[in-house]
C-alpha cells in the first residue's frame, strides 16, 4: 500500500487466502510482487527444460532435500526457535520442502491428485516429511527434512534415461544417464550467488511495469501452500 515493489521470502504465505490477499494489493497499487524461489531462475533449471526432451517420456520425479538443523538441538533442549514454531510458519515442509515443490510445480505443471506424509514434532510442525503427486503420465515425489540429513540428489525419469540434479535449491550439476550407458554433462555455467537470477527477474518486472512474473507465479505460490498445509 506504500507503493514499495516487494521480492518476499518463501513461502510468501502460510495459506492460499494471504498469498490472493498480497497479490490483489500489488495489482491494485501497481506494484510488482514475487516469491523469491531462486531454483526456477537458474541456468542449470533452463538447461533441465532444454534436454528433457532427451530422456523421452518423462514418468517419475524424485525431489530431495534434507538438511538438519541446528536448530533441532534447541528444540530437543526445550527452546522453541521460530524454525520450529508453528505461530511463524514453521517445519520442514514451509522451509525447505517448498524447494523441490516448486521445481516440479514448474517444470510438470499442476498434479491432478496430492497426498502429504510428515511426521510431526512435539512443537506442532513436520520435521521430516514427503508429498505424493499425481500426474497424468507421470507420478513424482518429494522429500523434505530439518531433522535428518540426506546425501543424495535428486533425478527425472523417463523412459530412455533419467537427469540426475545434484542439489535441488542450487543446481550446480545436471547429467543424463541414458539406459546404454552413456552419461551426458548438460550443466552450464551460472554466478557463484544463485541468488542472482531471481533479482534480474524481479528488476525487471519493476523496470517493465509488471507485477507478476510469467515464473515465478502467483498460482504456483498457492498451489505450494495448498499441498503442503493439507491435512
Amino acid at each position: 500500500k506504500s507503493k514499495k515493489h516487494v521480492l518476499c521470502e518463501k513461502p510468501m504465505g502460510i495459506n492460499e487466502k494471504e498469498i490472493e490477499e498480497m497479490y490483489r494489493v500489488a495489482y491494485e497499487n501497481k506494484v510488482s510482487l514475487m516469491e523469491a524461489m531462486k531454483n526456477t531462475f537458474l541456468p542449470n533449471f533452463k538447461s533441465i527444460e532444454k534436454n528433457i526432451y532427451k530422456i523421452g517420456d518423462v514418468r517419475g520425479f524424485i525431489g530431495n532435500f534434507c538438511q538438519y538443523s541446528s536448530r533441532y538441538d534447541n528444540l530437543k533442549d526445550g527452546e522453541l526457535t521460530n524454525i520450529f514454531d508453528p505461530k511463524y510458519g514453521g517445519g520442514a515442509h514451509l522451509d525447505i520442502g517448498v524447494y523441490p515443490l516448486y521445481f516440479i510445480l514448474r517444470l510438470f505443471g499442476i498434479p491432478l491428485n496430492s497426498k502429504i506424509i510428515n511426521y510431526t514434532l512435539d512443537s506442532g510442525v513436520p520435521g521430516i516429511g514427503s508429498a505424493l503427486l499425481e500426474y497424468k503420465n507421470m507420478a513424482g515425489v518429494i522429500v523434505y527434512s530439518k531433522i535428518t540429513n540426506s546425501y543424495i540428489g535428486s533425478e527425472i525419469q523417463g523412459e530412455k534415461g533419467s537427469i540426475i540434479i545434484d542439489s535441488i535449491s542450487n543446481i550446480k550439476e545436471v547429467k543424463i544417464y541414458y539406459k546404454n550407458g552413456e552419461i551426458e554433462n548438460i550443466s552450464v555455467p551460472q554466478e557463484e550467488n544463485s541468488m542472482t537470477y531471481e533479482l534480474e527477474e524481479f528488476i525487471n518486472l519493476i523496470k517493465n511495469d509488471r507485477v507478476e512474473s510469467d515464473i515465478n507465479t502467483k498460482e504456483i505460490s498457492k498451489e505450494v501452500i495448498r499441498i503442503l498445509t493439507q491435512k
